[in-house]
């Protein structure tokens, strides 16, 4: 959903953001009553319990903070198989709010997050339709570094709590009543100082209205400033401790006149209606808005650069990397071919000698065997002539 698409109006104290709404805020006080006195009407059979437990075995004092502002020291234990804080969240669902709750999961069509994908995960392991009821637990963990590279506070979300590593310096809960008191606290007295530098002598007192707040400021001179207007807000810092954050406003004497909320006469201020004075305090707001939404957007940007580059580097070393590869893979393909043709080559010779050796033998065989056959008819022949000639001889005689 794109920033154009997304749409939000507010109707009988419902935030409403397009097909989803944010339900109002309420505040309901508990019915205070010892243990002994608790009312014993109430059918546990149709509710259900949740339970969480704090197991801090990371080494140091963890505070944990609640959204009422109570703070909650819980001393750290040692243990040789964890090295964190640890808070496990115990749920039990009787029959008929277990088969609720999975009618719900089953069904839902809106938004899920991380959180009830877990539970949901969790849930279809153990659940049984009928079982008299449903129990699971959910452990989180957060390690103790963590929780110093955060500052020494964090707030986590999926359970509603602040973590501090310092009683003295953790911020105030986001969901508290004091943080709604101070996201809706209005600039006191006490909270600005108009400044009103003129080192030439041109321009005499000025009324600054700022909102119901009239605020007169005489020229001073400072060789150390610039000549202009600047109006000063100390900013609470949301932290218990007693340090401020200050933001200010400068303008040009030249612009100092054009203001709306710049007066030369208190008559003149207080002559002129509110809603034309254009309420500092919301302009101050929209320009600190757009200050830290350019320095968010800058930090982005930077950030975003910074992992393009690193990106771009990854992929120019992995296509060096391919490149490389690819040119030994060649390597070796050609260093094996032509291996298989020397092998061949081998091969092809060995197979001509080996012919030739049996070849020749096979000669050998066939001339042995033709001289072993023409020899008795050789000493035949040989025995008959020698016959004759004795035959003649002696027939002579």
């Amino acid at each position: 959903m794109s920033e154009e698409d997304c749409s939000i109006e507010i109707s009988d104290n419902i935030v409403v953001a397009d097909d989803y709404a944010i339900a109002s805020v309420v505040s309901v006080k508990p019915v205070l009553s010892p243990p002994a006195h608790q009312r014993e009407d109430l059918d546990k059979s149709l509710g259900f319990s949740m339970s969480e437990y704090y197991f801090n075995h990371s080494g140091k004092t963890v505070q944990v903070g609640l959204s009422s502002g109570l703070l909650i020291p819980v001393p750290s234990k040692s243990s040789e198989r964890y090295r964190s804080f640890i808070v496990r969240r115990e749920f039990y669902l009787p029959r008929l709010v277990a088969n609720g709750v999975n009618d719900f999961l089953l069904t839902h069509t809106g938004p899920v997050s991380n959180e009830l994908n877990d539970f949901r995960e969790l849930f279809e392991k153990v659940y049984r339709p009928r079982d008299y009821g449903t129990a699971l637990s959910l452990d989180y963990e957060i390690d103790y570094r963590r929780l110093i590279e955060q500052g020494g506070s964090m707030y986590v979300r999926e359970l509603n709590i602040i973590l501090g590593a310092d009683q003295d310096n953790i911020p105030l809960h986001p969901n508290s009543e004091q943080a709604d008191l101070l996201r809706h606290s209005q600039l006191s007295t006490s909270a600005i100082h108009v400044e009103l530098i003129d080192n030439l002598g041109q321009t005499g007192r000025r009324i600054v209205r700022l909102g119901n707040l009239k605020v007169a400021v005489t020229p001073q001179k400072n060789r150390n400033k610039t000549d202009g207007l600047r109006i000063y807000y100390s900013t609470p810092s949301g932290r218990r401790s007693s340090s401020n954050n200050e933001e200010k406003l400068e303008y040009s004497l030249e612009e100092m006149d054009k203001l709306p909320f710049v007066f030369r006469t208190l008559d003149e201020a207080e002559a002129t209606p509110l809603d034309d004075t254009h309420s500092q305090l919301e302009l101050k707001r929209l320009e600190l808005d757009s200050k830290q939404l350019q320095h968010l957007h800058a930090r982005e940007k930077s950030e975003m650069d910074q992992r393009l580059r690193r990106a771009e580097e990854r992929s120019a070393q992995l296509n060096a990397l391919l490149s490389d590869k690819e040119r030994a893979h060649k390597a070796e393909m050609m260093e094996a071919d032509h291996r298989r043709q020397e092998i061949e080559h081998e091969m092809k010779i060995a197979r001509m000698r080996s012919n030739d050796f049996y070849e020749s033998r096979s000669a050998i065989r066939k001339d042995s065997t033709e001289i072993i056959k023409t020899t008795p008819a050789l000493i035949l022949g040989i025995g008959a002539v020698v016959a004759t000639l004795i035959k003649v001889m002696f027939g002579k005689t």
